[in-house]
């Protein structure tokens, strides 16, 4: 019975292994650098970040993507050889603190370490290999992996550097791979963008892709309703004269015409099909999505599900096409493992409810786009409130959006010098929403970017109710329109909905007050729900999201502003 059993062992790997292929890939790594904090030691690595749950050590990871053969995931990858550095160190490694919500800043917080793991006799972490996983974009399968460049055995305190690790990678088809091929395309922007994730970019070259079609193509596709179309119409024709075939479809049209078990789920069929079928690039998504309020319901969300928060609303679910993102099918969408975040097409959303302010937003966008204010397109201001008492201060966030940073294991690119940067820092001064609206309607802004607290009708010192025509006087040819970044809590609630679950304002987001009124700005990037910080720190999530923005526009030369966000 064993011989038999062992037979049948050997021949499904046999069977199995046919379909798989193998890669071999070598990284090396430089001596870092160690950075005493208090009793602790921290390890940095210029191509590394540093990671780790809270009180466990905080370790560098370097982050591997490879591009995979076509139609195939990576199911397993295997050290071959591992050389480290001679030299051993004596390290206490700082452990991991927890990142906080910038609208709940923390108080005297001390991370205590974990006991189990600092008075462990076994090398950490346990493997150096780990989060495997494949995602895929526009149906190119990019397999990523972490490698940690660090062995430390606690109890001992001795701590070793990689110097060079040799890899096997293996890969084989899968049937979400193959459902990913029928997105495959190909284009100038799509090997860019897979040029800058992987490090084998010359494997574009194995790919095969689908003879092109002879179709009427749909460069821009927005999606709104029977009582908002007519507003489009100046888009349109806005869109179409700077050569973007562009179409309009309501959703009293798309809900009678594609499959989906809700309109969440008919929408996204709508968008793959034109992206399939006509080659759709980008998805303006024209309506409001107020749950609470019917008649602003106009065009749903998907609410994501993470460990802080059960609904983040968010229209990645219409940008990032491939698989359900509900795996388990419950009512929990976005968990772990269920997204597969490499945009396919890239996506905006007018958070409007009425004719004038499709109105106001179309005007700002002509305006911008076709006579901006030339004095003011080289002018950005920085905002920085103090996020804490310890204190952290939002002004050190931003010096490193204004002048590039290698901080915290990666490096992006600084606003360019041509551009005269102006500041507002609690660190330094004492400011209020009144200097504000000096450099909107006085000074001119074309970028401005804010860190501070939030929330659902407050950003940037001042409530939705101070957003007035007479506070805001810039209307795009005195003074120019601007774009807006904030990583500030829940000022980009475009559901309304306060912190509370269930708890929804009667009035509109202070992102759609700022971006619907016929001044102030012309878009913005803000967060539907918490920004997080790190404190006395600036290694928090919403700081490199933030950071590969401005990245993507003055270091890749990405200027537009949905194509920036997906890039961060």
């Amino acid at each position: 019975m064993k011989k038999i059993l062992l037979l049948a062992i050997t021949a499904f790997f046999l069977v199995s292994n046919a379909f798989a292929e193998k890669q071999i890939h070598k990284y090396q790594f430089g001596q870092p650098t160690i950075i005493q904090k208090g009793n602790y030691q921290e390890i940095v690595y210029d191509n590394c970040q540093n990671l780790g749950e809270e009180g466990n050590p905080l370790i560098p990871m370097f982050n591997a993507n490879l591009l995979v053969p076509q139609g195939e995931i990576i199911v397993a990858v295997n050290i071959l050889e591992m050389v480290f550095y001679p030299e051993t160190h004596s390290l206490t490694l700082l452990p991991a603190s927890k990142p906080f919500p910038i609208s709940k800043p923390a108080k005297n917080y001390t991370v205590e370490p974990n006991r189990a793991i600092y008075l462990s006799d076994a090398a950490y972490p346990a493997k150096q290999i780990d989060h495997v996983t494949t995602g895929f974009l526009s149906g190119h399968g990019i397999g990523s992996f972490t490698i940690c460049p660090v062995s430390w055995i606690p109890a001992e305190k001795t701590t070793t550097f990689l110097k060079s690790i040799t890899v096997e990678v293996i890969t084989e088809q899968d049937k979400d791979a193959a459902k990913a091929t029928t997105l495959l395309k190909t284009n100038r922007t799509i090997r860019q963008r897979i040029q800058n994730i992987v490090d084998n970019s010359e494997a574009l070259e194995q790919y095969h892709y689908p003879a092109s079609k002879e179709e009427n193509e749909t460069d821009l596709l927005i999606i709104t309703n029977e009582a908002l179309q007519p507003g489009f119409e100046e888009f349109i024709q806005f869109k179409t004269s700077l050569g973007y075939y562009t179409e309009i479809i309501t959703v009293e049209t798309l809900y009678a015409t594609w499959p989906g078990a809700d309109n969440q789920e008919k929408i996204r069929n709508c968008i793959i099909d034109y992206y399939t079928l006509y080659n759709t690039k980008f998805v303006i998504l024209g309506g409001d999505s107020d749950p609470a309020n019917s008649a602003d319901y106009i065009l749903p969300h998907r609410g994501f599900f993470s460990q802080d928060e059960l609904d983040i609303p968010s229209d990645m679910y219409y940008s990032c096409l491939d698989g359900t993102w509900n795996d388990d099918e419950d009512n929990k969408w976005g968990e772990s493992g269920e997204t597969d975040l490499f945009a396919e097409v890239l996506i905006g959303r007018f958070c409007v409810d009425n004719l004038n302010e499709i109105y106001n937003l179309t005007q700002k966008n002509i305006l911008y786009q076709t006579q901006p204010v030339v004095e003011d397109i080289e002018k950005a201001l920085m905002l920085g409130e103090q996020l804490d008492d310890n204190p952290t201060y939002g002004g050190n966030y931003k010096d490193e959006i204004v002048t590039g940073s290698s901080n915290n294991g990666y490096t992006t690119q600084g606003i360019a010098e041509n551009i005269t940067i102006n500041t507002l820092y609690d660190r330094d001064m004492s400011w209020e929403k009144t200097a504000i609206f000096n450099q909107f309607n006085t000074v001119g802004i074309n970028l401005m970017n804010h860190l501070g607290h939030s929330n659902t009708n407050y950003n940037m010192k001042m409530y939705c109710s101070d957003v007035t025509l007479q506070n805001f006087t810039n209307d795009g040819i005195t003074r120019g329109f601007v774009i807006g970044y904030s990583q500030g809590c829940y000022n980009g609630s475009f559901d309304n909905r306060g912190t509370s679950p269930g708890s929804y304002d009667s009035q509109d987001s202070f992102a759609e007050y700022i971006t619907n009124l016929a001044r102030a700005e012309v878009a913005c990037i803000s967060n539907s729900r918490y920004g997080w910080y790190m404190p006395s720190s600036t290694n928090s999530s919403s700081q490199m999201y933030d950071r590969e923005f401005f990245d993507a526009l003055f270091g890749e030369n990405i200027s537009m502003i949905g194509a920036m966000n997906a890039d961060s």
